[in-house]
């Protein structure tokens, strides 16, 4: 067994004639049934014990399971809040701009200004995660500008129409 702050990967060997296999926690719950020979249980609390036990099921019949598989999550991550302020000097919003940040390789979060001055959005990001932010232009862009800071203030950088459009740095 593998684990993160928050899932724990189980994987075993093979059962001659297995069809699919059942997950359970120590004290009987079923998890899962999987054709596969591993399973990662997700959205488990960090630095916590939990423990799982695997069967083998064909047709009717089920194995007794397997012995039980103990593993701790890990410490959760050190995060930051990073702020993410948008502007539009003219006050109509971003007349179709947005912001495009994404971390983690995949989580995305796309940001505007749809009508007014000012957005501002915070996002819990784990520290040495890498942070990309893209500036689409829409009309009137030379009214927009943003800033990124940490949540003390602390700016890391600021952008807007024509300066830093596309730029990634590294949560500290």
């Amino acid at each position: 067994a593998t684990s993160t702050h928050n899932s724990i990967t189980l994987t075993w060997t093979e059962v001659e004639n297995a069809k699919k296999y059942n997950v359970y926690t120590n004290t009987e719950e079923l998890v899962a049934t999987v054709s596969a020979t591993s399973y990662t249980i997700e959205n488990l609390d960090a630095n916590t014990g939990y423990c799982y036990k695997v069967s083998a099921v064909n047709g009717e019949y089920e194995t007794d399971p397997s012995e039980v598989y103990c593993r701790i999550t890990l410490e959760a991550p050190e995060t930051r809040n990073i702020v993410f302020k948008l502007t539009d000097s003219y006050g109509d919003g971003w007349n179709g701009g947005s912001l495009t940040i994404t971390y983690h390789g995949n989580k995305t979060e796309t940001m505007t200004i749809s009508s007014g001055s000012e957005y501002e959005q915070t996002i819990e990001i784990e520290c040495n995660t890498e942070v990309r932010v893209v500036y689409t232009a829409g009309s009137y862009a030379y009214e927009n500008s943003f800033t990124v800071s940490y949540d003390d203030g602390t700016i890391i950088y600021s952008g807007n129409y024509n300066s830093n459009t596309d730029k990634t740095f590294i949560v500290e």
